[in-house]
């Protein structure tokens, strides 16, 4: 794991929590409905990111989250030709969030972080580090950062106090957990150590549902009592060409409600 990461920035007065708007910047109506958009993976430069892009652009959400992933190392080049650039016609009109996965580290995160600077500074994001929380009137979009400190490990004690703190204050929103990488894999029945990491947080079933990346294909999981106490969908599938699914497997403690198994994205 690259030893040569830059700073990770850390939260202060802001606590890297953000009150959703609408694009007027007025603050949303509470019950009403809301569609934001969650991809991951999307890093690619192939066509298939491109035809996402361009669905993004029609629907023009006025959140839209990536899960992670610019490959191949989160060179400067490739985030300007391969998330930059296919991007271009979204954050106009939407307002974009991003976690850090791997490939974005194995060049140190600098371009990352640099890229989400200049988001903030045109006005096109709120976000100030590598882990975010954005709070709706009826739900809390919390992404966390599970690579900076150890590859998808959730250790960091002042992260733990952080994300602990959020679910406390959640009062009736549902929680929607993000991270860049999964707590558990499509047909293996052993759950990662990310999982183990982050159970005591949220085994009083505070997480209604965990989105995470880096795995590359689709699936919805049920809850499964203790061993599982949310709704987990994975989602890497975005312009990452990966292999197509044609088996549902049990996974750790739990099963697919649903997985794609069409060759489309």
């Amino acid at each position: 794991w690259p030893k040569f990461l830059s700073a990770m920035p850390r939260h202060g007065a802001s606590q890297f929590t953000y009150p959703a708007v609408r694009p007027d910047k007025k603050e949303l109506a509470k019950g009403a409905p809301i569609d934001i958009a969650l991809f991951a993976d999307f890093g690619t430069g192939y066509y298939h990111s491109w035809a996402i892009a361009e669905q993004l652009a029609t629907w023009a959400f006025p959140y839209a989250f990536h899960l992670g992933d610019v490959y191949y190392a989160g060179r400067q080049n490739e985030f300007d030709e391969r998330f930059e650039a296919p991007l271009l016609q979204i954050i106009d009109k939407t307002r974009l969030f991003g976690l850090a996965e791997n490939h974005e580290l194995y060049f140190g995160g600098s371009h990352y972080l640099e890229y989400f600077k200049r988001l903030r500074e045109a006005g096109n994001t709120d976000q100030e580090g590598s882990y975010f929380c954005v709070r709706f009137p009826d739900h809390q979009v919390i992404g966390i950062d599970v690579n900076w400190q150890g590859r998808q490990r959730f250790t960091d004690g002042e992260l733990q106090k952080w994300l602990r703190a959020l679910l406390a204050e959640a009062g009736h929103r549902t929680n929607i957990l993000l991270s860049g990488s999964a707590p558990f894999d499509y047909g293996d029945p052993d759950a990662r150590k990310l999982l183990e990491d982050v159970r005591p947080l949220i085994a009083d079933g505070s997480i209604g549902l965990w989105f995470w990346g880096d795995d590359h294909y689709c699936a919805l999981f049920d809850r499964k009592d203790d061993e599982v106490p949310f709704f987990g969908s994975c989602i890497g599938h975005a312009g990452y060409p990966g292999p197509r699914q044609t088996d549902s497997l049990a996974s750790y403690k739990t099963y697919p409600l649903w997985f794609e198994d069409e060759p489309r994205f």
